[in-house]
């Protein structure tokens, strides 16, 4: 996959520290695009770094970002997922109020029902105006961190698919940890680093997007940044069968593609969806 090579100069790059120990000494766990991926020797955490900066990330998030994952039929599939995740955490929390942080164009919350009060942040100033304007709902523009909510102020704080973008997980994790009610929930959706998946296709893993995706966590990852942010972990779900992502073919797929890339390393293909590609993870204040 290309990427533009405009991007990769110091003047869009930064070097970090593990997000969640600290350490600077990490070994190389692939390239893509341009971009290494790399492995903590100390606590196992995979991000990109070097990585883009906030002036990078303003080239390539936007309102042509905001649209090509809003078309049409890969919105309906997202839909369904919507409506498998309010069910189950319905079973968890009742109605309160929620904060959906990257809320996109406000379809998550739009999927809750009645007894729910809905608010969003979001980083595209397209995608907020639609939240607002479709579905009349209450969204700040901007990161977590650096918005005025108030301590214990929700009930529920959803991160759906964000938190891999962030530049500093940690810190939308503690200023969560801030703003819910004790006894509240924080509910995660990311894609599993420690998947199958991800260990058999390494950098062909289709989660896998530098650009985008700073951070690649897995359970053990998410569960220890999670209880040093001060959470105690509900339960831990990995949603496959009965989501419209789940193909039969995709079991007997993954055996022919390792044979295509032990003969050819560089065949063109990605993983298909599977069993624990994304991890679902239920926290309590």
């Amino acid at each position: 996959m290309q990427t533009d090579t405009s991007l990769l100069t110091p003047e869009f790059l930064e070097t970090i520290p593990c997000n969640l120990c600290g350490s600077v000494e990490t070994t190389l766990w692939g390239e893509s695009e341009g971009f290494n991926i790399v492995e903590c020797c100390q606590c196992g955490l995979v991000y990109v770094n070097p990585r883009l900066n906030r002036a990078g990330l303003q080239k390539v998030y936007g309102v042509d970002y905001y649209q090509m994952h809003g078309e049409d039929n890969a919105r309906a599939l997202r839909i369904k997922m919507y409506d498998i995740e309010v069910k189950e955490l319905q079973k968890l929390v009742k109605p309160g109020k929620i904060l959906d942080v990257g809320c996109g164009g406000g379809f998550f919350l739009s999927r809750l029902g009645a007894g729910w009060e809905k608010f969003g942040t979001e980083f595209n100033p397209a995608a907020a105006e639609d939240a607002r304007v479709r579905f009349g709902l209450d969204v700040k523009l901007g990161p977590l961190p650096e918005l005025d909510y108030r301590d214990n102020s929700f009930d529920v704080i959803n991160m759906r698919g964000v938190i891999e973008h962030f530049q500093d997980p940690f810190s939308y994790l503690t200023t969560a940890y801030r703003i819910l009610k004790p006894g509240g929930m924080l509910a995660i959706n990311t894609p599993n680093i420690g998947s199958l998946c991800a260990r058999l296709y390494k950098v062909k893993f289709n989660l896998v997007t530098p650009k985008y995706h700073i951070y690649y966590f897995s359970t053990k990852t998410m569960t220890e940044m999670l209880i040093k942010a001060g959470f105690k972990i509900v339960c831990k779900k990995y949603f496959y069968i009965g989501t419209p992502y789940a193909k039969w073919s995709d079991p007997f797929r993954i055996p022919v593609d390792m044979i295509r890339l032990r003969m050819n390393p560089a065949a063109r293909l990605l993983s298909p969806a599977f069993f624990d590609n994304v991890l679902h993870i239920y926290a309590a204040k």
